[in-house]
């Protein structure tokens, strides 16, 4: 497990919906001690500082219990409440067509 990091950001469950203005997701792609990140903040570690890209933020949906995975946009160095719930179904997807598969 070890330590993560916060970021604060809206969410809707992609699963059943529910939807949070204020919500504490995690990461471990910053310097994982506990921070909180919110929009507008400069993203950076103590190694590298990020322009532009995507970081992976977890949670679990406080309504239908499922974790969700997705990633949270950077831009121009610093954190968007813009998040990529994409990379969550197609991850979903793969692992049901994995599993149908093995049946």
């Amino acid at each position: 497990m070890g330590l993560f990091d916060y970021v604060l950001l809206s969410f809707k469950c992609p699963n059943c919906g529910e939807i949070e203005k204020h919500h504490e997701w995690q990461t471990k792609a910053f310097d994982r001690v506990l921070s909180t990140y919110k929009p507008g903040q400069v993203a950076e570690t103590d190694d590298a500082l990020i322009k532009d890209g995507k970081v992976w933020i977890h949670t679990v949906c406080k309504n239908c219990n499922k974790p969700i995975q997705a990633r949270v946009v950077i831009k121009n160095y610093k954190l968007t409440s813009k998040i990529d719930y994409a990379s969550h179904i197609k991850k979903r997807r793969k692992l049901s067509l994995k599993l149908a598969k093995t049946n």
